[in-house]
């Protein structure tokens, strides 16, 4: 997706305010339950059924995810993680083909 500029809102506060938004990459599927169970042995259980997308959770278990699914699928990881559970240490090589 390419970077623009997007405006958030917060409704209790009824307040918005514009922010930038780096160009991104975006898989062409959702990473549902279903694909969870079958790279990682685990999924996060949800009456709508295995086929929904995983939902809350963290920016850093999303991209602790990423390497084991680029392997799984014989892409070259993206993100170098260092020992900082919070992330500041991730790094990402934008020139990786992985997610």
């Amino acid at each position: 997706m390419p970077g623009r500029g997007i405006v958030l809102r917060d409704e209790g506060t009824r307040t918005d305010w514009k922010v930038d938004v780096c160009a991104f990459r975006l898989a062409q599927y959702p990473v549902t339950r279903e694909l969870n169970q079958a790279v990682w042995g685990e999924a996060p259980g949800s009456p709508a059924g295995p086929r929904t997308p995983v939902t809350e959770i963290s920016w850093n278990e999303a991209v602790r995810s990423c390497n084991p699914l680029s392997w799984e699928t014989g892409l070259q990881p993206c993100y170098a993680t260092g020992d900082n559970f919070d992330g500041p240490d991730v790094v990402c090589d934008w020139q990786a083909d992985g997610y």
